[in-house]
């Protein structure tokens, strides 16, 4: 009986931290960061994809978030920016769900994200969705910022705090061509 017992109690401990990890859950949000350094600013994207409806499977989240990358890949070469980005996959591996990240933001903002142990300046964050709109089936993409310290009250985005900028509604024949295009695109590289 002694055996059994220390041979169960690992095994009952291995299969509570499975079940338990980060990475062994799945997650109702999958997330994809960057960060853009120039010179002394420093900013933020976090784009998540929803999950738990079918919206998006993590290799979808994946490449789709590659596009991102290879963009933001363009302004560095351009504009002489270092970039770091985190695919959703990798964020996953780190425990860093879409939900976790969306609460992290609107607990600590531009603080959600930091370079060199400090806030970037400001965090743009999106949200990737299925969605039912005016009876048809779309994709809602829905915008977040915190400015941090840039005070831009003037225009209408209240100074140091989380602002939604509003949706964008894409009709889903429209959006499954673009990411049509999109695969074929990447597939020729």
């Amino acid at each position: 009986m002694k055996t059994i017992k220390l041979i169960a109690v690992p095994l009952l401990a291995m299969l509570l931290v499975a079940v338990t990890s980060p990475v062994a859950k799945a997650a109702d949000f999958y997330a994809g960061i960057t960060w853009v350094v120039y010179e002394n600013s420093s900013f933020g994207l976090v784009v998540r994809f929803k999950a738990y409806d079918g919206s998006f499977t993590l290799e979808e989240a994946d490449s789709l978030y590659s596009t991102i990358e290879a963009m933001v890949v363009d302004i560095e070469d351009e504009y002489g920016v270092q970039t770091y980005t985190k695919s959703p996959s990798e964020a996953l591996l780190e425990g860093k769900t879409g939900e976790l990240l969306w609460d992290l933001f609107l607990d600590y903002g531009n603080g959600l994200l930091t370079v060199n142990n400090e806030p970037v300046d400001q965090v743009l964050f999106l949200s990737l969705y299925d969605c039912f709109y005016q009876g048809a089936d779309h994709m809602c993409i829905r915008t977040y910022i915190h400015t941090g310290e840039l005070d831009l009250s003037e225009i209408g985005i209240p100074y140091n705090m989380v602002v939604g900028l509003g949706a964008a509604v894409i009709a889903t024949p429209i959006w499954d061509s673009v990411m049509s295009i999109l695969a074929v695109l990447e597939d020729s590289q």
